[in-house]
């Protein structure tokens, strides 16, 4: 009984592990987790700062041979040692070439997305380079992304650099 559970349990996750694909065209939902480090360069705090956040993002990959866009709404949460920790939402979209192997697909792509703060700095671009890696046979995906944005500060006329390193582990549908 067991062994037939766990074949079904198998079969179950390999079929939802792929996207839908009708007529040469893709519909593949993903969600997940984020977390990273974030290296900016705040006026108030002297030198280059590293610093850890955490977040979560949805992204619908939709796409005709191989060639993919994705809506993409992403939140972050920064806490910077204050009262009220620093919360970026991003939404924006992604542009990506799968490329199809064996046991996995690769899909690298670049992305720009409208970045809004909670406080402290006005909204800005985000733009994003990263590589997602999906395997065949489990609905996981994994994405590496680098992100870059400069936003003003409310308060006065100078920006901040914000770059960021992030990984992203998510279901895929």
């Amino acid at each position: 009984m067991k062994n037939y559970f766990l074949i079904i349990l198998f079969f179950g996750l390999n079929a939802f592990s792929h996207a839908v694909e009708i007529a040469g065209f893709e519909f593949s939902p993903e969600f997940g987790g984020s977390f990273g480090v974030m290296e900016n360069d705040w006026k108030d705090r002297g030198s280059p700062n590293q610093q850890g956040y955490f977040g979560a993002y949805g992204r619908v990959w939709l796409g005709v041979a191989g060639i993919s866009v994705a809506p993409i709404v992403q939140y972050q949460f920064l806490d910077d040692n204050s009262r009220t920790a620093l919360r970026n939402l991003n939404i924006g979209g992604q542009l990506g070439g799968r490329i199809d192997l064996a046991i996995l697909s690769l899909t690298p792509y670049v992305g720009i997305a409208h970045s809004s703060f909670n406080r402290s700095f006005e909204d800005t671009q985000m733009y994003s380079v990263g590589l997602k890696l999906k395997p065949s046979l489990i609905p996981l995906a994994t994405s590496l992304q680098y992100t870059y944005q400069k936003p003003q500060y409310k308060s006065n006329d100078n920006k901040v650099k914000m770059d960021a390193i992030q990984l992203m582990l998510g279901l895929h549908f």
